[in-house]
């Protein structure tokens, strides 16, 4: 895995990149073995889908898990153990990985904390007004997959 610097180092925040990392290679050594993995779809690498999942508290934030549509059908594969993927199937995929992430960051935020439902979305995350606290890069059997944490803009 590789890791992109936590831009916030005064520790206001209770999520860090260390934090990430440890989430993220536990959810995907739990989730998406990467024993036999399908070689990827032709064509279809160069679409992006992402899912977020609110924390909503005394924190407030975004989960959100980025990858491209090839990543996306072949951890559908795995998860659902399946050769043909349906949209609905690619959906609840990224969306239950944005889920379980999203539980274990809300897991180290201050209480009272919830979180939201997760949604999928075809395209890149751009923030809109909220600021990235955190990012790593996950290398899935020669996909990149993006799991960042994003917080109210200061």
């Amino acid at each position: 895995m590789t890791t992109i610097d936590d831009p916030w180092t005064t520790g206001e925040h209770p999520v860090s990149v260390e934090d990430l990392q440890t989430i993220a290679d536990e959810v995907w050594a739990t989730f998406l073995d990467a024993g036999d993995v399908p070689p990827p779809a032709d064509g279809s690498a160069d679409a992006a889908v992402h899912a977020t999942i609110a924390v909503l508290g005394s924190w407030t934030g975004q989960v959100v898990v980025e990858c491209s549509r090839d990543a996306a059908e072949r951890m559908a594969q795995q998860m659902l153990m399946v050769t043909e993927v349906s949209e609905a199937d690619l959906d609840d995929t990224v969306g239950e990985l944005v889920n379980v992430v999203g539980g274990n960051v809300k897991s180290l935020v201050p209480a009272p904390s919830s979180l939201g439902l997760p949604v999928t979305v075809t395209g890149r995350f751009t923030g809109g007004e909220e600021q990235e606290l955190c990012r790593v890069e996950v290398d899935w059997a020669g996909h990149p997959v993006s799991v960042s944490v994003w917080t109210q803009a200061a």
